[in-house]
């Protein structure tokens, strides 16, 4: 995923926002068999995509003991 924040004058690039919800929903709705690699710059809502993508995981097909998340950051371990 690869989220573009095309601003102009701080306006948000309106079509780069909808491009991005909609690469989130995708991610949020794939299904337990996705292996998916969120590649994104600071401050973007990576952790919070991944604790969605999870809670949605739990509600629809997996046990917890079924997930594995890696992060590099101990504030997003902590949030997961």
């Amino acid at each position: 995923m690869e989220l573009r924040t095309g601003q102009i004058s701080g306006i948000p690039d309106i079509a780069a926002l909808a491009e991005d919800t909609a690469q989130r929903a995708q991610i949020i709705r794939a299904g337990p068999e996705a292996r998916l690699l969120v590649e994104a710059g600071p401050g973007t809502g990576k952790t919070q995509l991944a604790a969605l993508r999870i809670s949605t995981l739990v509600k629809t097909h997996l046990s917890p003991g079924h997930i594995l998340v890696l992060s590099f950051s101990r504030s997003a371990v902590r949030t997961l």
